[in-house]
């Protein structure tokens, strides 16, 4: 079961996926012209585990993001992404150093302030079903 998240980015509602495998963190570009998100033009390719390539279209730059109560800025890659709208990956869990509490489908993230002493719990949607994705 894939652990996914109600969140904002850009102020815009997403279905966030946490992916340790994902090396960044990325937005689809569906997503982004669905809700009038203008990405700062990039051409690259990304690649998968098994050594295929995809386009990476832009990037989002200190992209609001927010999880619950959780709120920061992150950078975002936009690439195609069929069946999902956002990737939280190694970037966001190594910056941020969540819990990820897999029976009990909740992710505890403290909070980046250093002066704040506030962990924030982010349940996990309760249909966790999305369609098998290759992008």
């Amino acid at each position: 079961r894939p652990f996914l998240f109600e969140g904002c980015v850009s102020r815009a509602p997403a279905t966030v996926l946490v992916d340790s495998g994902a090396s960044s963190s990325f937005v689809s570009m569906q997503w982004c012209q669905k809700h009038h998100i203008n990405p700062i033009p990039l051409l690259s390719y990304g690649r998968l585990a098994d050594q295929s390539s995809f386009r990476i279209h832009g990037k989002l730059s200190k992209a609001h993001l927010r999880l619950g109560g959780f709120r920061t800025k992150h950078e975002f890659l936009v690439a195609d992404l069929p069946g999902l709208e956002v990737v939280l990956g190694l970037d966001f869990l190594e910056k941020y150093e969540p819990e990820l509490k897999w029976r009990k489908r909740r992710i505890h993230i403290k909070d980046p302030n250093p002066k704040v002493d506030n962990e924030y719990v982010i349940h996990a949607k309760k249909n966790n079903v999305f369609a098998s994705h290759r992008f």
